[in-house]
């Protein structure tokens, strides 16, 4: 139980006692523990997919053919590109062990066509895991302020602090 100096703030009783955080934070995070518990368990393969789009990716596609039009007239069509998944069939296809037909031969029913098409690495993923393994490279801007060959006074974080709270409260300006 709170204690009664706890309980009391400004001369007033009542209210959340202090050091005690609202039902909706604590709510907030309870969900963002189990968030970042579910995105720890996979982070290895979203790190995987991170460094895929960082090197870019090449994928193997299939064209099949199908007999179509009517009995004494049929022929043989190309059907849509399949993506290659079976990981057999792509190290066949890189050691040249299956014929690339020809897409165009409406008489071969035989010839799959074969093609390779690419995505160029993205730059902003590589970016992305350089900064979050070694962190954000900084930049530091060294100014020379002048004016009329002048050096100008600037001022400091406390004197800004200081001229932002009168110039809100509409108190007098600040002497230099």
């Amino acid at each position: 139980m709170p204690s009664r100096e706890s309980s009391i703030r400004n001369g007033k009783k009542g209210g959340r006692p202090l050091g005690r955080k609202n039902d909706d934070t604590l709510k907030k995070e309870v969900v963002m523990k189990a968030y970042q518990q579910r995105v720890m368990s996979v982070a290895d393969r979203l790190l995987d997919i991170q460094l895929g789009l960082a090197h870019g990716s090449t994928y193997l596609f299939k064209i099949e053919k199908e007999l179509v039009g009517p009995k004494k007239k049929q022929w043989y069509r190309a059907k849509k590109p399949v993506l290659v998944t079976d990981l057999e069939e792509i190290q066949m296809y890189l050691e040249g062990k299956v014929e690339n037909g020809d897409m165009e031969d409406s008489a071969d029913s035989g010839t799959t066509y074969y093609y390779m098409t690419t995505k160029e690495p993205d730059r902003q993923a590589a970016e992305d895991i350089l900064n979050r393994t070694f962190g954000r490279s900084t930049a530091s801007v060294t100014m020379d302020v002048t004016s009329d060959g002048e050096k100008l006074q600037l001022f400091n974080e406390t004197q800004l602090q200081r001229i932002a709270s009168r110039l809100s409260n509409g108190r007098k300006p600040v002497k230099k």
